[in-house]
């Protein structure tokens, strides 16, 4: 029983490296580290809606410069001045899904950052309407991942179970009779 617990325990140990082997592989900040910062109201949007767009410029605001924004979405372009932006677009009618880049820069002159987000119009009525459409790809496990976690706390379970059998052996949990008699 001892090499059945030591394989699988070995095992376990394989699949667990590889586990954190692949999630170590795969993963990646949905927002790195910026100079600024874009956020949006919606990433997915209808003909006719508005896009809320706000920044903030976060790198050296000790420096006392002068921070210049560049916005545009859809052919229309904003400036802006200041360490913080608001604006908000118009969603123009589409025909069919249609993904459109917001993009901006900021700049104090010495730092100059260009985040942009990926914004989805879709038409009203449409079939492809999600509750779920406006969530952001932050880079979940695949599902490979999730198997491989299960098998290893299923392989890891085994292990212990047989870790703590103890074999048979007569009068193992028999009383003592020999003290205070």
């Amino acid at each position: 029983m001892r090499r059945a617990s030591r394989a699988l325990l070995s095992c376990g140990l394989i699949i667990g490296v590889l586990t954190f082997g692949v999630i170590g592989a795969n993963s990646a900040s949905a927002y790195p580290d910026q100079a600024c910062q874009i956020s949006v109201n919606k990433q997915v949007v209808h003909p006719g809606d508005s896009l809320r767009v706000t920044g903030e410029f976060v790198a050296s605001p000790d420096e006392g410069l002068p921070v210049h924004w560049r916005v545009s979405f859809n052919k229309a372009v904003v400036r802006k001045d200041g360490s913080t932006f608001s604006h908000t677009f118009a969603i123009p009618t589409v025909q069919k899904r249609t993904v459109l880049r917001l993009q901006a820069s900021a700049t104090n002159g010495k730092v100059t950052c260009d985040p942009s987000v990926d914004i989805q119009v879709v038409p009203r009525g449409s079939n492809s309407d999600s509750p779920d459409a406006s969530l952001p790809d932050t880079g979940a496990p695949s599902p490979l991942v999730a198997i491989l976690g299960l098998l290893c706390l299923a392989v890891g379970a085994t292990a212990l179970r047989l870790g703590r059998r103890h074999p048979a052996v007569p009068g193992a949990n028999a009383p003592d009779h020999a003290q205070g008699h």
